[in-house]
This record gives structure tokens, C-alpha cells and sequence, in this order.
């Protein structure tokens, strides 16, 4: 062995050459004089303090399963589903996502090889989501990563803004204020709150009202959307909450 690093999960051994090894065996973190490999000098497999406290013996070396395809599908406002191939050899597919380029990926769910679809629900407030799927078993898991985006339209720039019907106040809110939303005349329909990816965060019925408040809890900075539906017509306020 030449040189070992850690990657995430992984550890990474660089060979001097090609091996057919079937097992893997690392030193244990205390020697003793007796021990075959006394007088042993590295390298190790230290944890964050520095200290040798990781070993292993007779680990099976499995060969690496193949990468899965993965497709990222926007299905509704606030839906993502996901789908890749299937990979011979693998008990269970991991995935993972992040909300940009620069942020890690974080673990969103695993599931069993049976499954090759998942339903993913709790976007986070993001114009572009970024996914990643690894096949993996009890002895070997994918050498890379599947990888798929998925772009959401941002309503804040498509739709239209007609606030002739009604006015929002205070605009913008601090902290975690209730919204008060005045309608010119009494009226019956649905108010949602979305955010810049057109998640629908909260949603109250209307009924012959000319003022309702709308709770929002504590959102993070950004613009959101009021939007006010009633039969075939719609009317859209920005709202920004500080």
C-alpha cells in the first residue's frame, strides 16, 4: 500500500500494483511484543484526536458495484420523484442531496433494492436541487455516485402580480408576525403562502371574509408568494419576511 485517505465513509487505499486478495486485515490498536507485526511503524487509520482506534480482520474485499442512472422528474410544486436503474448485487440504494453547489450533501433516505423510485417531499427553498444515489451491500457499494438535478421554475418571476383585490400588511414581516391580508370586499376562496419554488407552506380556507390572518411560524429570510384563489381566478402578492 502506498498511501490511504479517508473519503466520507470510505477509506481509500492506494496500491503499488494489482492485487487478488479476497480479505482485508487491519492492525489492531494496541501491539504487543509478541505479536507478529511488533515494531510496526504505519501507516494507521487514526480517528479526529490523532489517536489509533479503528481495526478490522479477515474483512471481505468485494468487488464495487456499478453506478445507478439516476432521474430527477419535478412532478408537482413542492415534489421532486426520483428514479435510477437497477444495479445487480445491491441490497439497498442510498441517496443524498444538497440545495447548491457549494453546500454538502446530506442524507435524505434509504431504501430497499426492491424500490427504485423515491418521492421526495420536503424540498428545501431552492431554485435548483442537486441529487445523488450509490447502490450498496453488505460487502461492496457503488465506486462513484449517480448524480441529477432538478431546476424549479421560480413563480416569483413568472406569474404575474395583480394585487387589485387585495392588500397585505405589514409587508414586509419581522420575525414571526402574523400577515394580515384586507380584501376590498367580502369573499369566499383559498389563501396559500409558497415559497420561491412554489412549495405551498401554509393554506387556510376563505369564506365570506373581508380580513383573515395568516400564521407563518418562523420562516427563514426571503420573499414569499400570497396567493389567493377563487373559482377561476387568481391573485398574487410578493411578501417578504425579514
Amino acid at each position: 500500500m502506498l498511501s490511504g485517505k479517508a473519503d466520507e465513509n470510505r477509506i481509500v487505499l492506494e496500491l503499488n500494483g494489482t492485487q487478488n486478495a479476497s480479505s482485508l486485515n487491519y492492525l489492531p490498536n494496541y501491539i504487543e511484543n509478541v505479536a507478529p507485526y511488533f515494531r510496526y511503524t504505519g501507516p494507521y487509520i487514526t480517528n479526529k484526536l490523532g489517536m489509533r482506534a479503528f481495526s478490522f480482520y479477515n474483512f471481505p474485499i468485494g468487488v464495487a458495484l456499478k453506478t445507478p442512472v439516476l432521474e430527477a422528474k419535478t412532478a408537482t410544486a413542492g415534489i421532486v420523484n426520483l428514479s435510477w436503474t437497477d444495479i445487480t448485487g445491491a441490497t439497498a440504494y442510498v441517496l443524498e442531496r444538497k440545495s447548491s453547489t457549494a453546500a454538502p450533501y446530506e442524507y435524505l433516505g434509504t431504501v430497499p433494492a426492491t424500490i427504485r423510485t423515491f418521492e421526495d417531499k420536503s424540498l428545501p427553498n431552492a431554485p435548483k436541487i442537486y441529487y445523488r444515489v450509490k447502490a450498496v451491500s453488505a460487502n461492496a457499494e457503488s465506486l462513484v455516485y449517480g448524480y441529477a438535478e432538478s431546476d424549479f421554475q421560480v413563480v416569483l418571476g413568472t406569474a404575474a402580480e395583480n394585487t387589485t383585490l387585495f392588500s397585505v400588511y405589514p409587508n414586509p414581516v419581522v420575525g414571526n408576525e402574523d400577515v394580515k391580508v384586507r380584501f376590498k370586499k367580502p369573499v369566499t376562496g383559498t389563501i396559500s403562502l409558497l415559497d420561491q419554488t412554489g412549495k405551498v407552506l401554509k393554506q387556510q380556507q376563505v369564506r365570506q371574509q373581508q380580513e383573515v390572518n395568516i400564521t407563518h411560524g418562523t420562516l427563514p429570510t426571503s420573499i414569499y408568494l400570497l396567493h389567493f384563489k377563487s373559482g377561476d381566478a387568481q391573485h398574487v402578492s410578493k411578501l417578504l419576511i425579514k
